[in-house]
């Protein structure tokens, strides 16, 4: 789901660096790849140059912080959108010390039935996302791809597990997924209804999210977030997490 998972090589100069994203292009309805560019001059043009001749409209960017894509691709691209990605880590002392949660919160399955609340918190995770800040992406499409990334990782095809935060009992209004990697657990989607904001779901939710790593004896939480949402990173940072890797990712308009 929009290639923040793909592999790709990290030379920036290759004829094979690009990877077709045919999720993403399906989706969208136009040919969309992804690549790393490791910011050295003069190496991302011959990228776009091909990527151009073979009939890719959008390409995802990820560089190193401070190296500026638009530069490179002057002439070539019709548009470039630049934004920053923060990734924070938290290591976790085992055994963890379990305290009642402040709120109700529930691991969820392809049994759970609310999925309008899933598709909407969803769209509320990708609010800050770099495909609401292109206005060349079709607003309805933004929506729909964060409506279906929540419905498949609640279903376990995008993610390991998912835990629900509930008002009242049974109204679902948070929701944070999870994603086993190499030696971390991701924080991949986390939500809160605007209403309910500020009253300890997001909090509640990480720390289930901590407690279920533990339980599989993983040491490490992740989670990638807009550089540009201050206000989510401050949010992680008050809960133990530290930056830990800076990039830019960029858009790309091949037309």
């Amino acid at each position: 789901m929009n290639g923040e998972n793909t592999k790709v090589p990290k030379d920036g100069g290759t004829e094979n660096c690009i990877v077709a994203l045919p999720w993403d292009s399906s989706h969208f309805g136009f040919k969309i790849g992804r690549t790393i560019w490791n910011g050295a001059a003069g190496q991302l043009r011959p990228v776009l140059e091909k990527a151009k001749s073979d009939g890719y409209r959008l390409l995802y960017i990820d560089a190193p912080l401070g190296c500026t894509v638009s530069r490179e691709s002057a002439g070539i691209a019709s548009r470039v959108l630049e934004t920053g990605r923060v990734e924070l880590t938290k290591r976790l002392c085992l055994p963890l010390e379990r305290t009642p949660p402040s709120v109700t919160i529930r691991h969820l399955d392809k049994s759970f039935r609310d999925v309008s609340a899933i598709r909407r918190l969803g769209v509320i995770a990708g609010a800050h996302s770099r495909f609401f800040r292109d206005h060349r992406i079709d607003r309805r499409k933004a929506h729909s791809l964060f409506e279906e990334w929540a419905e498949k990782s609640l279903h376990g095809v995008l993610a390991d597990a998912t835990y629900g935060g509930f008002s009242g009992g049974d109204r679902l209004v948070a929701f944070v997924t999870l994603r086993v990697e190499s030696a971390a657990v991701r924080i991949t989607l986390l939500s809160v209804m605007p209403e309910c904001q500020g009253q300890g779901y997001g909090a509640a939710l990480v720390r289930q999210a901590e407690h279920w790593a533990a339980e599989r004896g993983i040491h490490s939480l992740v989670v990638a977030t807009p550089a540009e949402n201050q206000g989510a990173v401050e949010f992680y940072q008050r809960l133990g997490y530290t930056p830990s890797a800076e990039s830019t990712v960029a858009h790309v308009w091949l037309e």
